[in-house]
């Protein structure tokens, strides 16, 4: 019986961690302006969506039709939130970017400091 050499070991890659701590991630980075493009993000989503559901022929014709399609419009962009968050991912550097605001350093951060002199 031959034995067989040894294996080397196979390289694991660390996991990505999931989308939600990565956003997390961001906001504590880039702040106002990651919240802001999400904001904006998914106001143009609703928007975009009730634009579409009256252009393909539904026209509400009371409050309760006009509350429903926003809770249409409003139930389309739940679904497609993954895409709305790689979407802030993708785009928070560059729009922090043209904005002149970089990531803070959130290693250093010790919170708020009182005030310099207060005797806190």
């Amino acid at each position: 019986m031959q034995d067989s050499p040894p294996q080397p070991p196979v390289p694991t890659t660390p996991a990505k961690p999931p989308l939600s701590a990565r956003l997390k991630g961001l906001i504590d980075a880039y702040g106002p302006v990651a919240i802001t493009l999400y904001l904006a993000i998914f106001a143009i989503n609703i928007a975009a969506a009730a634009i579409a559901i009256r252009y393909f022929g539904w026209q509400p014709e009371s409050a309760a039709g006009t509350g429903g399609l926003l809770f249409v419009a409003w139930a389309s962009a739940k679904a497609l939130q993954p895409l709305r968050i790689l979407l802030t991912l993708t785009l928070t550097p560059l729009v922090a970017r043209l904005v002149g605001r970089g990531p803070r350093d959130v290693s250093n951060d010790e919170g708020p400091q009182p005030p310099e002199g207060s005797g806190i």
